[in-house]
């Protein structure tokens, strides 16, 4: 065998396949090289643009919330004029807040009640099919609260149970500032999932919401039995 290698060490094209062999393997050196170096670039490349979606999804659904929290304000008004009314008709009432819930498609009803959950009026063309939320979160939450801010519920299933909504309300108080109720809203989860929906995700991607308190709120692609579930161990919530 060492005579082997001494002959082709002695033969004159010895040089010539040692610097062949070098070469190839530099070319292949280089070419994993670059072959790493494209592939973290577009690992790179993926996370910056689903940040961007993340941060334009944020901002449309931070929108979507004011929105709703300037129709709650646009109700409340009505509210005010009817109290200020000594012959307010309640008809009238519940078709200006009809008028109202047809000015963003992510509403389901929105209307108020009095201090002890009971409702009084609604945007519903219907009777309402809970004629009283006392026990929801979002009527809780503002009744043993003392602040006047936006309060955005858990997802709550419809009373036929093949919907998911979230509540959202503002506290209402009386002169004295004692609790008089809230005014309050149903938001139809499929709003969300519409827009993310509209989005490429790639193979086995997904978009989900989820409530400050884990609760996923939408998802992309659906997945009704996963809505409600608490996800507060999840990663990104941890993370964000």
């Amino acid at each position: 065998m060492q005579g082997l290698f001494r002959r082709l060490a002695q033969s004159p094209g010895s040089p010539l396949a040692a610097f062949g062999l070098l070469f190839s393997l530099a070319t292949i050196v280089l070419f994993l090289t670059d072959l790493q170096t494209r592939y973290w670039d577009r690992i790179a490349a993926v996370k910056k643009d689903a940040q961007s979606f993340a941060n334009i999804l944020a901002e449309h659904t931070a929108l979507t919330f004011e929105d709703i929290d300037r129709a709650l304000g646009e109700a409340t008004e009505i509210r005010k004029r009817q109290l200020s009314a000594r012959d307010a008709d309640p008809a009238a009432v519940n078709a200006a807040l009809r008028q109202l819930q047809r000015s963003s498609s992510v509403f389901v009803g929105i209307g108020w009640t009095d201090a002890s959950g009971e409702v009084l009026a609604h945007s519903l063309g219907h009777t309402p099919p809970r004629h009283n939320i006392s026990g929801m979160s979002h009527f809780v939450a503002q009744r043993d609260g003392t602040g006047d801010q936006l309060i955005i519920a858990p997802p709550f299933r419809s009373t036929t149970g093949d919907k998911w909504f979230t509540g959202v309300s503002r506290r209402l108080s009386n002169p004295d500032g004692s609790f008089a109720g809230v005014v309050t809203a149903a938001i139809d989860q499929s709003h969300f999932t519409q827009l993310y929906r509209s989005i490429d995700l790639g193979r086995g991607g997904s978009v989900f919401l989820l409530h400050r308190e884990g609760l996923l709120l939408a998802r992309e692609p659906e997945q009704n039995d996963a809505i409600g579930k608490l996800l507060a161990d999840a990663p990104p919530l941890a993370r964000y």
